[in-house]
């Protein structure tokens, strides 16, 4: 069984569970990702590797797209066409901007590599703060405050987001830097408190 085949049977099982479920993945690779810029809300495209990947995804979510209770993503192109690869259609997606990357204000398009260690060091921790931009508590408000919006009803939710959107997610799980591109993270929601509760899965895009 190969690793889309393996997602897409945890996917299944969860379908057929009685849990309320947000799924959130990555988009694929853009070339911000390969050069390690951070581009927040800056439009950049998905290079050709990151068309490949999200075409990939399909094999796990085309078949079980009906399925699911709702799909959204951010309004940013690079989630929204790695959505519709993933799903061989836009006809079921929602967009909103509230589901866009961090905010980096005047960090915009640097480099967070070791070389530039006022960003690096600092980056993934919660004590950063973008100037002029937001933190990381700024950016999980606001996403789950647009999806309490949106969830009226137990089911499964994908959201094609960004990885700095979903460390906002997971940084209370442990995890200390963001998740690879096209790889998706399942997180249970109490649909009585709309409070993300624990991690039911994370799937890591297979390396080629």
């Amino acid at each position: 069984m190969d690793k889309f085949e393996s997602l897409k049977l945890q996917i299944e099982k969860i379908l057929d569970s009685d849990k309320t479920v947000l799924i959130f993945i990555r988009h694929g690779e853009t070339e911000a990702n390969f050069t390690k810029q951070l581009s927040g809300w800056h439009d950049v495209k998905l290079t050709e590797q990151g068309l490949n990947e999200g075409k990939q995804l399909s094999k796990a979510f085309q078949p079980l797209r009906d399925r699911f209770a709702g799909i959204f993503c951010s309004d940013l192109s690079r989630a929204r066409l790695t959505a519709e690869l993933a799903l061989g259609s836009s006809d079921k997606i929602q967009q909103s901007m509230e589901l866009r990357e961090l905010n980096f204000g005047d960090h915009q398009n640097k480099v967070y590599s070791a070389d530039n260690k006022s960003i690096y060091e600092i980056l993934f921790t919660q004590q950063y703060q973008a100037p002029n931009g937001e933190n990381w508590n700024d950016v999980q408000n606001r996403i789950m405050k647009y999806l309490r919006s949106q969830i009226n009803k137990k089911g499964v939710y994908l959201i094609f987001t960004h990885g700095g959107a979903i460390f906002s997610m997971t940084h209370q799980f442990g995890y200390t830097n963001t998740i690879k591109n096209c790889s998706c993270i399942g997180l249970e929601l109490d649909i009585n408190t709309l409070e993300i509760m624990n991690q039911l899965f994370y799937w890591e895009f297979p390396t080629q």
